[in-house]
């Protein structure tokens, strides 16, 4: 029972990571849509592009996994200068580096400690 019941905390806690990567997928999507192009000024490919929702949401998962995020943040600022709103995509992908690694948003009692009380 006890095997059943960390189970359904950890498919919640899932389930939760996914809505709120889905729904950052979602702005990110509508904010970048179209700015960002396919290959750079070297032609190498640009693999973060936020043109579809499936693609936004592997960006905003790669900034959740902190892996090669400000990959994701040097283009976006660098794409968004001509509209001037590099700022905008800045403290976008910031903040939701900030909230999706925040550890202090629930704090779980040490094991060792959950028994004392």
């Amino acid at each position: 029972m006890i095997v059943l019941g960390n189970v359904s905390g950890l498919l919640n806690l899932i389930l939760f990571v996914f809505l709120l990567t889905f729904l950052a997928a979602i702005f990110a999507a509508q904010i970048f849509r179209g700015e960002i192009p396919a290959e750079d000024s070297n032609q190498n490919p640009i693999q973060v592009t936020f043109f579809t929702i499936y693609n936004s949401f592997l960006g905003m998962y790669q900034i959740l996994s902190s892996e090669n995020w400000t990959t994701i943040l040097y283009n976006v600022t660098n794409y968004e200068v001509g509209f001037n709103t590099a700022w905008i995509g800045a403290a976008f992908c910031i903040l939701w580096f900030i909230l999706a690694n925040c550890k202090c948003i629930k704090r779980l009692p040490h094991p060792a400690l959950a028994d004392t009380a």
